[in-house]
């Protein structure tokens, strides 16, 4: 595990932050940091999205110890400036480490992808995600500096602020079918390792999912891997067996949510009745409005 830079002791840090917010984000930094250490974890993350729209979507992770961390992606159909104000707003009624998935940062350049961490650090967030894809046009990635040069940005950043960011480096060799098939391997490999010695926590290189290849790929990273959840792949003990630090089950509940609002909305308009909507025990009106609350972090 990494040690914690040294907590300022002026009276503000950076941007504004007061010392006490900056040493509850160093707190919430290493709450999470559980799935990031370098050696096979005694129990495997899993992240779970709980909302999604064509701009956003928010996701809870949780160890069975009891430790968390909420993830909430942006899609390029926002803004920064509307990113860091919605992160602003989560931050505030959270008690669990906030990590923003912040796509290809956002940025033309490292020099951006810096900006774009302080401000989400300053908005209230702890960790990111930080994908290879170049957005805006056919499936792409950075070349292999440029990459290294956006993920060693972003952790000098966190540390010249004094927060121990998570950085989940992501690299899209496997999900954009970058290169021949049998050249996936070593070039994912390649970009992981290099992205960790850059300064990345976790490697995430999603669309892998046979056990042969799990094990394979666990074996060759310098880091833990976090992988991305799909039909076929192995179970959750299996994938911790294997050696996975963290999985996340992307778009999947989120699909199944919006197939229980279609049901619904069938039934309304065909037969006129509920019974799917009252079909089972959910979360309650209070429950909802308690959970949007503003609570200080413990």
């Amino acid at each position: 595990m990494r040690r914690s830079p040294q907590v300022a002791s002026t009276a503000n840090v950076g941007g504004g932050w007061s010392v006490r917010e900056t040493e509850t984000q160093v707190r919430k930094a290493l709450a999470g940091e559980g799935s990031e250490n370098p050696k096979k974890p005694p129990e495997l993350m899993v992240v779970s999205e709980v909302l999604r729209t064509p701009f956003v979507h928010v996701s809870m992770q949780q160890k069975a110890s009891g430790v968390g961390r909420l993830i909430v992606e942006f899609k390029d159909s926002v803004t920064r400036d509307e990113m860091i104000a919605a992160i602003t707003r989560i931050a505030r009624v959270v008690t669990v480490p906030l990590s923003a998935d912040i796509e290809s940062g956002f940025a033309r350049d490292a020099h951006e992808v810096a900006e774009t961490v302080r401000r989400v650090i300053a908005a209230g967030a702890v960790g990111i995600n930080l994908e290879d894809a170049i957005h805006g046009g056919p499936p792409a990635l950075y070349d292999l500096e440029t990459a290294i040069e956006r993920v060693r940005a972003a952790r000098e950043a966190a540390n010249a602020i004094g927060i121990p960011l998570v950085i989940n480096a992501r690299t899209d060799v496997y999900l954009l079918s970058i290169g021949e098939p049998d050249t996936r391997f070593d070039h994912a490999v390649r970009r992981a390792n290099a992205y960790r010695k850059a300064g990345a926590d976790c490697l995430f290189v999603p669309r892998i999912g046979r056990p042969a290849d799990i094990e394979r790929i666990v074996a060759a990273l310098e880091g833990p891997l976090n992988l991305l959840a799909f039909p076929g792949i192995p179970t959750i003990a299996e994938l911790e067996r294997l050696g996975v630090a963290r999985l996340s089950v992307g778009t999947w509940p989120t699909l199944a949510a919006m197939s229980t609002a279609r049901k619904i909305a069938a039934e309304l308009l065909g037969t006129g009745t509920y019974e799917s909507m009252f079909d089972s025990a959910g979360v309650s009106y209070p429950e909802a409005n308690s959970l949007m609350a503003a609570r200080p972090y413990t």
